[in-house]
């Protein structure tokens, strides 16, 4: 009886999805795929993620990677990452004039603002003073700031961060623009900008 009902609910299930023009047909260790049903996963027997779609859907790359968002890019830095431009663990008094021309540090609040000056000044500017500015200093998105929401062109770094066309070069070499992503990865790296 308990299998007559396992079956009953079975091909009711089955039913309801082929009636909206979806279905499933695939070995889940096969490592085969059926028109219909995209697979990831290698075919040594590994169990692999499946998913359904409409019939007639077309198959995208999209497709292997079932189950898991597609990488976020990090457009991600801290402000002492942007600010100690040689890289010498130390954010100077000329570091902190630079970062003062740009729009990123004009549109912190007063009391902000004096926290990084008293960081700069009374604490030796190094990271650990900066750190205890807050988090939301140590997770600046530069794509805030980022006018064309990808990338930054050499007029917006000199804008947004104050620097001078020397170090603008330092950070776009032979480019014009760099990719939002790749100047947090510039940030996040140890590549000396000092003017």
């Amino acid at each position: 009886m308990k299998n007559i009902i396992a079956l009953v609910v079975f091909f009711a299930v089955f039913g309801s999805l082929s009636a909206y023009g979806s279905y499933w047909t695939a070995s889940s260790y096969s490592g085969s795929a059926s028109s219909g049903v995209s697979s990831a996963g290698s075919s040594t027997g590994s169990p692999q993620a499946v998913t359904i779609r409409a019939a007639g859907s077309p198959v995208s790359d999209a497709d292997s990677r079932v189950g898991s968002p597609p990488p976020a890019q990090n457009t991600k830095t801290s402000l002492f990452r942007i600010m100690d431009s040689n890289r010498d663990g130390i954010v100077t008094q000329g570091d902190l004039s630079t970062a003062k021309k740009g729009t990123l540090f004009k549109g912190f609040e007063r009391s902000t603002k004096t926290s990084i000056e008293a960081a700069i000044i009374n604490y030796q500017g190094n990271e650990a003073s900066f750190k205890r500015l807050g988090p939301r200093l140590q997770n600046i998105n530069l794509q805030t700031y980022d006018e064309n929401r990808n990338y930054f062109a050499r007029s917006h770094l000199k804008s947004v961060f104050g620097i001078n066309d020397n170090q603008a070069d330092k950070i776009l070499g032979a480019k014009d623009s760099i990719l939002t992503a790749e100047l947090a990865n510039f940030f996040n790296g140890n590549r000396n900008f000092a003017p």
